[in-house]
């Protein structure tokens, strides 16, 4: 109503005119007034992600859920992207980043992410590793990266789900939320349709059982639909794993869901 009457203000013009004066000048401040309250505000393209980066993030446990004292405690493991191949330093390796991040954001000290990557491994192998790390360690969040080498591999769908199933059912029993992060996009996949089956199965059987994803494909995907500059600048050299830049926006986007979630999560209570 308010807008209403100040366009038909405008339009009246009221009172006299000057010669030679701007008699469109109030009609347009008005109808430009108009614009900026009904059309919605430009949005800035993040230079993380053009898509919802996470699917099932009320699962993510909260960040203050823990007392100082006992700390909150990350596992990152995975394989090449965890380690950080590629990176210039291991403080660049997204583990580390994510640590930094949400000691800042998260205003805890206490905030450890350990770096269990191992370059070049399968899920097979990485669920052994898995089992004997929540068997001797206590921690408040895993976070697995899967399925690139398994589809890289040729794995069988049967097998990888069963691969999935198991890390899930590891994390359940241990008592510990899990983030999955899927296979990451790159320009020479060597057989893309497969390669997207075995994504969107990380994705899928990741939801069924109630586990959230960092859908790292679809949003690498989405730097090479903004530009092939853009992909270039988040991959390292060899155009396969993520550079520096790749994995501080990986980090951010996990910060991000785990301050959301501490967000939803106090503010229910």
């Amino acid at each position: 109503m308010v807008l209403l009457r100040l366009f038909r203000r405008g339009a009246a013009g009221g009172g006299a005119v000057a010669p030679g004066a701007r008699t469109g000048a109030p009609r347009v401040a008005v109808l430009a007034l108009a614009a900026a309250l009904i059309l919605p505000a430009p949005v800035v393209a993040s230079p993380c992600a053009d898509v919802a980066a996470i699917t099932r993030p009320e699962t993510l446990p909260r960040l203050d859920g823990k007392p100082a004292e006992t700390g909150y405690r990350v596992l990152a493991i995975g394989s090449s992207s965890t380690f950080g191949t590629g990176a210039t330093s291991p403080r660049e390796a997204y583990p580390a980043r994510l640590e930094a991040i949400l000691r800042e954001r998260a205003a805890r000290r206490d905030v450890v992410v350990v770096n269990a990557g191992v370059p070049g491994e399968t899920a097979e192998a990485t669920l052994e590793r898995l089992a004997a790390i929540l068997a001797a360690e206590r921690f408040d969040l895993a976070i697995w990266q899967v399925g690139t080498n398994d589809a890289l591999r040729g794995v069988p769908e049967a097998e990888l789900a069963a691969r999935l199933d198991r890390g899930v059912a590891l994390a359940h029993d241990a008592g510990i939320p899990l983030l999955v992060v899927d296979p990451q996009f790159f320009p020479a996949i060597p057989d893309r349709v497969a390669y997207e089956r075995a994504v969107r199965l990380v994705g899928r059987l990741a939801e069924a059982r109630g586990v959230a994803v960092l859908r790292r494909y679809d949003v690498m995907r989405a730097w090479a639909d903004r530009s092939d500059e853009h992909l270039a600048s988040m991959l390292a050299g060899d155009r396969f794993h993520m550079s520096d830049a790749g994995y501080a926006c990986l980090a951010e986007l996990a910060a991000d869901a785990l301050v959301a979630a501490t967000g939803r999560s106090a503010s229910a209570e």
